[in-house]
């Protein structure tokens, strides 16, 4: 069996011009990569109006450069400081709405486990 079978390659991309735009400015193909294709959890979202399914990106799967962008994002869409962004990053993890915005791509190891 491939080794990237056992491997999540999973990621998510745009599914509106604004979130297109957003993952393109982190990673040039617009493709985030995802921890998991499935919700982790739900966060209340007030904005929203109610609970969300997120997942983690996968921080791990990014290059130096698409790391430096996705701090540099965060840091101008939130007006927080590097350090911030840098500890919440790796405390807590990037969230990633499952929602309507983006379009989700499963990997061999993840489409295995679903019946």
């Amino acid at each position: 069996m491939s080794e990237n079978r056992n491997r999540c390659n999973c990621y998510v991309t745009g599914a509106t011009a604004e979130r297109k735009k957003l993952f393109e400015s982190i990673c040039k193909d617009g493709r985030i990569p995802i921890v998991c294709p499935m919700p982790t959890e739900y966060i209340t979202h007030e904005t929203l109006k109610g609970k969300v399914p997120i997942t983690k990106l996968d921080v791990k799967r990014l290059s130096v450069e698409e790391k430096e962008n996705l701090i540099r994002e965060m840091m101008s869409r939130f007006s927080l400081s590097r350090k911030i962004v840098e500890s919440n990053l790796e405390k807590k993890g990037c969230p990633i709405r499952l929602d309507a915005s983006v379009i989700v791509s499963w990997c061999d190891l993840h489409s295995r486990m679903v019946l």
